[in-house]
């Protein structure tokens, strides 16, 4: 089994739009030997609305959490945040499709 501990530290993936603020992460989270690669935001406006009728928003973005310590660098593998929730890529996938088929469903039901 191979050490999945690196010792250097890679680039950032493409889709990263954190840049320099890695380090503040750590910073803010009092040297915890973890940051985060955040993808770019997207913002979906749902049909919710707050108790003061403005419309509830939903952010997406991918999310990729980094381990530092002694050992070298841990990447874990990189999740779809919705919301408050993390998904990993097929579950992302998955959350995906059933969207799709619920609307599909429901256009059909709608028709008739």
């Amino acid at each position: 089994m191979s050490n999945p501990w690196l010792s250097v530290e890679p680039p950032c993936p493409e889709w990263c739009r954190n840049g320099a603020e890695h380090l503040a992460n750590m910073i803010r989270q009092r040297g915890g030997g973890q940051y985060f690669h955040r993808g770019e935001a997207t913002v979906i406006v749902t049909d919710d609305v707050t108790h003061n009728f403005d419309p509830v928003e939903v952010e997406i973005h991918l999310m990729q959490r980094v381990e530092m310590d002694a050992r070298g660098v841990f990447m874990h593998p990189p999740t779809v945040e919705i919301g408050e929730h993390s998904f990993d890529l097929d579950r992302a996938r998955e959350v995906a499709a059933r969207i799709v088929a619920l609307a599909d469903r429901a256009q059909l039901a709608a028709r008739e």
